[in-house]
């Protein structure tokens, strides 16, 4: 017995829920021999295409649902996915506006759309989109954290938009007085921790936040996400990586990072070098306490040393240790002669050409929006803001789970997250071992 269009259709979603996508493919372009009009068959097939990869097919089929159908949101924010996927930033942008007109409380396109504005950089419109959303939802995946990321590069016209941009003001406001050429007294980070924390539980109470690494960014892309597919994929270093090199610094307790952060705020390097301050917490990886400076190559690592290692003297207390480094710790382990940066000795590794084919096979599965780079990248801002308070309040966490109790200084009540507890669970022995041997 044939089935009917219904029927049809209830076997597709299934098959699309598991996943089956070339035959829903196949079978919807055969459905809609039989129903030339039906809107939402061929939002379906856009849909399969677009798991497929075929962003520009997915694009000619959602526009067709909406040459039958103008008035619909689904096919709408479909489209303006595809077109993001293929870098029409501008024109995606205009299909979750037509889409939200239609259906004011479509959460979905309302993220999409403050997506897209975040990528072209119109970040008080990101803002008041993702507040939107929060509006509907408070708990929608993951908005806080675009809002929070925001905010470490752009102060918004309307501080008082929602509790995370007026704390994020308010903690803008505590002023702690900073020269590098003179040391930085604990008591004045234990007071400004305490103000800031206070701020904190009075306007905004979050319990699980998920980041560890405090950066300094400026307009360049290190494409750190491709290079690491390349490497996973085919277990070649990317050519990209072979001239950078980086400025390592161990320190040996929180308080010390959380000068190093100062310091990275305050510092003026002449390219404006990417920073970043963490915690180490990748089993594969030694030490505790860390801080990065990124560099194009090894004369300008060396030229950065200079300039930083008196301002580290003169700002620090306890001894700070200052290496060289080149590209990441999980290519050196694969390739132990990338770990050498002198140029002179017989074990230098210099890039093999064979691996350009690697890359470019990685490169054929990276989507187009990502290769074409159209999004706008903007310099992180100076001064604390709430995303570094919170990710300073993660290394204290750290601190107390492996034992460094100057901790206590800034909250010796302070409670272990899930997400600390659960980075750390086979780290906190180790991590404990590190600790010491760095302190002994």
């Amino acid at each position: 017995m044939k089935l009917s269009r219904d029927d049809n259709v209830k076997q597709l979603v299934v098959e699309f829920q598991n996943g089956e996508f070339y035959k829903c493919e196949k079978e919807a372009i055969s459905l809609l021999e039989h129903y030339k009009d039906d809107y939402f068959l061929y939002n379906f097939l856009g849909l399969c295409q677009y798991k497929l990869k075929k962003f520009s097919q997915s694009i000619t089929t959602y526009k067709s649902a909406i040459n039958i159908k103008e008035d619909y949101p689904e096919a709408l924010n479909n489209l303006g996915s595809s077109l993001i996927e293929i870098g029409e930033l501008e024109e995606a942008k205009e299909c979750f506006v037509k889409a939200i007109n239609i259906k004011p409380d479509y959460l979905v396109s309302l993220n999409n759309l403050a997506g897209t504005y975040y990528d072209l950089a119109e970040y008080d419109s990101a803002l008041n989109s993702y507040n939107n959303v929060l509006k509907i939802n408070p708990k929608f995946p993951e908005v806080e954290d675009n809002i929070l990321r925001i905010l470490t590069f752009f102060d918004p016209k309307n501080s008082n938009l929602n509790n995370i941009t007026k704390a994020n003001f308010l903690l803008k406001n505590v002023k702690i007085k900073i020269n590098l050429d003179k040391k930085i007294e604990n008591n004045e980070l234990f007071d400004f921790y305490k103000k800031c924390n206070l701020i904190l539980k009075k306007n905004y109470k979050i319990n699980n936040f998920k980041l560890s690494q405090a950066w300094r960014r400026n307009k360049i892309d290190l494409n750190c996400k491709r290079h690491f597919q390349v490497f996973w994929g085919t277990n070649a270093i990317p050519k990209y990586c072979f001239e950078c090199y980086k400025l390592h610094f161990t320190l040996r307790t929180v308080t010390d990072l959380i000068k190093l952060y100062f310091l990275f705020d305050n510092i003026n390097l002449k390219n404006n070098n990417i920073r970043k301050c963490f915690v180490e917490m990748r089993s594969i990886a030694k030490g505790v306490y860390k801080g990065l400076i990124y560099c194009k190559g090894i004369e300008e690592a060396q030229e950065i040393k200079k300039i930083i290692e008196p301002k580290v003297s003169s700002f620090f207390n306890n001894k700070v240790i200052i290496k060289f480094k080149r590209g990441c710790t999980e290519f050196g382990e694969a390739h132990p002669n990338f770990k050498e940066i002198n140029k002179q000795s017989i074990n230098f590794m210099n890039y093999p050409d064979e691996w350009k084919k690697k890359e470019s096979l990685i490169d054929k599965n990276i989507p187009l929006k990502n290769r074409l780079n159209s999004k706008i990248l903007t310099d992180s801002l100076n001064g604390i803001n709430i995303n570094d308070f919170l990710t300073i309040k993660n290394w204290i966490i750290y601190a107390k789970l492996i034992g460094d109790n100057s901790y206590t200084n800034f909250d010796a009540d302070i409670e272990i997250s899930e997400f600390m507890k659960k980075e750390m669970k086979d780290q906190i022995e180790n991590k404990n071992n590190e600790f010491k041997e760095i302190n002994n």
